[in-house]
C-alpha cells in the first residue's frame, strides 16, 4: 500500500500545493497521522505528482473535445496534465463533458460518394468544388482529390 493511498483510505483528501501538499480535513488528524505524514512528506509529494487520468475519465475528455473539434495538440495536453494534477478541474471537465449531447457515431458508408458533400473535405476553391484535401485523414497527409471523384469511403458525412 503506497502512502498516499494510506492517508486517503484514513478518509482524508490529500491534495499537491506548490512543492508540499495540503490534508483536509486537517482538524481530525491524530498525531500519530501528522507525524506519518511529516516522515513520508517526499514520497506523498511523489505520488501526488506521478498521479495519472483513468482511462475512462482521459477517454471521456478527449471524446468531448474531439467533439467540439479542438484539435490543438498543447492545449489538449495542458488540459490533461491539470486534470492530473488538480481533482477539482477533473471533476468539472468531467461533468461538463458528461453534460453535453451524447455524439452519435455515423453508421459506416457502404455505397460509392463524392466528397463535395461531406463534412471533412476542404476544397482548396471558394465554390467548394475541384482539388482539396481530406480532413479525417482518409488519404494520406499531403494528397488532395476531386470532389467529384467516385470512391468508397468509411468516413463520410454529409453536410447539414
Amino acid at each position: 500500500m503506497s502512502f498516499l493511498s494510506k492517508i486517503q483510505d484514513a478518509g482524508f483528501m490529500v491534495e499537491l500545493s506548490e512543492d508540499s501538499f495540503e490534508v483536509t480535513p486537517a482538524s481530525l488528524l491524530t498525531l500519530s497521522q501528522r507525524v506519518f505524514l511529516k516522515s513520508h512528506k517526499a514520497e506523498i509529494i511523489s505520488e501526488l505528482k506521478s498521479v495519472t487520468l483513468l482511462e475512462v475519465d482521459q477517454h471521456k475528455i478527449l471524446a468531448y473535445l474531439d467533439h467540439i473539434g479542438e484539435t490543438e495538440p498543447t492545449l489538449i495536453n495542458d488540459l490533461l496534465e491539470r486534470c492530473c494534477n488538480d481533482r477539482e478541474a477533473l471533476a468539472w471537465v468531467i461533468a461538463w463533458a458528461d453534460r453535453q449531447p451524447k455524439i452519435q457515431q455515423p453508421k459506416k458508408q457502404q455505397s460509392t460518394i463524392t466528397c463535395r458533400h461531406c463534412q471533412h473535405f476542404n476544397s482548396f476553391n471558394a465554390h467548394g468544388g475541384g482539388a482539396g484535401i481530406c480532413n479525417a485523414g482518409v488519404w494520406s497527409a499531403g494528397l488532395c482529390r476531386w470532389s467529384d471523384t467516385a470512391h468508397p469511403c468509411d468516413s463520410y458525412l454529409k453536410i447539414n
